[in-house]
């Protein structure tokens, strides 16, 4: 176990080799660069670093965020309705509108967890008159079709590099499973951060049952490097109800295809600063 440093946030979670994001190739360092090199790499860098400053994040990029806050709501859904399965990859494929009014991702075909067929599919649609997105999906477990349905209303932050906003999810089944856990949704207050060149966000969020706080918050963190092909991360760990996400995804600056892994498994051991509970 290590510790992981994504923005300002630290994770217990596990690590491989760092990697080129774009062959998973491990990186190796030429220590002896010729100086033409070196000043074509510092002004590749500034010149990225000043296409992505500071400032309010573009439609897409917004896009982006909520899906992937969307994404560890069903996270938080397969958890508390189905149990943990650190052996399942979770393959999602994804699409995020170039004009950034909407996006889906989808489990791809003949995904299974704890030994069951898993099929799950969300699309969210951003309605300008009023800032809100409003994400619907479907997923069926085994037999058992379950409706998922969430919200995420965008507020002003203090400044132009801050997007706040809150959110609310709700699950329900069609097949006779009621709340196994005492849980038929999430709410959350993501706070969406721009520096620049590196956009993270952390979110402070509680389960629900039928609107009444179950249980105590959590943190879900996440970081968006639009310097590096558009990748992107998602971590939660809640030690009280025992589980913990891990997902790494990629999409395009300009919206798109893409796609992400997720590992809903057991909570990791309690870190240093990652607001686990």
């Amino acid at each position: 176990m290590k510790t992981q440093i994504i923005g300002r946030n630290r994770y217990a979670v596990n690590h491989q080799r760092e990697t080129d994001n774009r062959a998973g190739n491990p990186i190796t360092r030429n220590r002896s660069l010729p100086s033409f090199a070196i000043a074509v790499v510092a002004l590749f860098m500034a010149l990225s670093q000043s296409a992505h400053a500071a400032g309010p994040l573009t439609s897409v990029q917004v896009a982006t965020e909520v899906m992937m806050h969307t994404q560890a709501d069903v996270a938080g859904f397969i958890a508390t309705q189905f149990g943990v399965d650190p052996n399942s990859s979770l393959s999602y494929s994804t699409y995020v509108d170039p004009g950034g009014q909407s996006f889906t991702f989808s489990l791809n075909s003949g995904t299974t967890f704890l030994g069951q067929p898993l099929a799950l599919t969300e699309s969210g649609t951003f309605v300008p008159s009023t800032r809100t997105w409003n994400m619907s999906g479907s997923a069926l477990y085994g037999s058992t079709p379950w409706t998922l349905t969430s919200s995420l209303v965008l507020t002003t932050g203090p400044n132009a590099s801050v997007l706040t906003s809150t959110s609310a999810a709700s699950w329900s089944s069609a097949g006779g499973t009621t709340a196994p856990n005492g849980v038929t949704g999430e709410n959350c207050t993501p706070t969406v951060y721009n520096p620049g060149g590196l956009i993270y966000s952390s979110a402070t969020c509680y389960f629900v049952y039928y609107g009444t706080q179950n249980g105590p918050t959590f943190q879900v963190d996440d970081d968006f490097s639009v310097l590096e092909l558009s990748s992107w991360s998602v971590v939660l760990n809640s030690q009280y109800w025992k589980f913990s996400l891990y997902s790494q995804g990629s999409t395009s600056q300009g919206g798109g295809a893409g796609s992400f892994t997720a590992i809903v498994g057991p909570a990791q051991q309690a870190c240093v600063d990652c607001g686990s509970n």
